[in-house]
């Protein structure tokens, strides 16, 4: 059975919550929510886990938009950040694992390296090693 799941714009995500029962009448099963480094990470951050912790709603789906290298502090600390959001409950799951798309890959230095390093961490900080 397909999961249909809404992208959602970094400026959109007070759909998540308030328009849940119009995306379900529309056959959708979950929020893509965009994480982003840069100017205003921690806030949105900040707002990802505070959606993230209401108990009811649709699943959602985190989505790294990857718009410029980052080092390894940030990169750590978005391994840290994403591992809390992807154990919470409303955090989809496909064949019970956790998920996580990652766009723009090719903004990184070494792409497969940095894929292997986080699957890694977030295995790690998931239990699942």
């Amino acid at each position: 059975m397909a999961l249909w799941l809404c992208r959602l714009e970094p400026d959109g995500l007070e759909a998540v919550g308030r328009d849940d029962g119009v995306a379900r009448r529309l056959g959708i099963g979950g929020w893509v929510l965009p994480v982003l480094l840069g100017q205003g990470a921690e806030a949105a951050m900040v707002e990802l886990h505070r959606l993230f912790e209401v108990a009811d709603g649709l699943p959602l789906l985190l989505e790294w938009l990857i718009r410029e290298p980052c080092g390894a502090v940030e990169e750590s600390w978005l391994i840290d950040q994403l591992g809390a959001l992807m154990s919470m409950p409303r955090a989809v799951q496909l064949e019970g694992r956790s998920a996580l798309l990652i766009h723009g890959s090719g903004q990184l230095d070494q792409p497969s390296l940095t894929a292997r390093r986080m699957r890694r961490a977030l295995a790690q900080r998931l239990g699942r090693v």
